[in-house]
């Protein structure tokens, strides 16, 4: 089973207990990071890190969260890729609070 966050109350009707990412992409040159996830209902979300021009910290932000990626500096905590990634964003707000469950694929 593919990792996912379950959710700790699940969302509005129908209810939407769990979200896997199942595409992302990186671009340096941008900078951006994007990714689609999917919930156990089939509802698809995309979730994009880019570039703000009122606020030029972000693109700093956005480019030291693509090293953090491309170091692996999360593997020394214990995680997977997207283990870090589905934490991050419920962090921000993306996706509801919860754990991330599941065996990496």
């Amino acid at each position: 089973m593919t990792q996912q966050l379950t959710l700790t109350t699940p969302a509005t009707f129908p209810s939407i207990t769990t979200w896997e990412i199942v595409s992302l992409a990186l671009d340096r040159e941008a900078p951006s990071i994007k990714a689609m996830v999917r919930s156990n209902t089939g509802e698809r979300r995309a979730i994009r890190y880019g570039p703000n021009d009122d606020d030029p910290s972000v693109e700093v932000a956005i480019r030291a969260g693509l090293k953090f990626i491309n170091d692996g500096t999360f593997r020394p905590q214990g995680k997977t890729l997207q283990q870090w990634l589905l934490e991050k964003f419920a962090q921000d707000g993306h996706l509801g609070p919860g754990s991330v469950t599941g065996t990496p694929d």
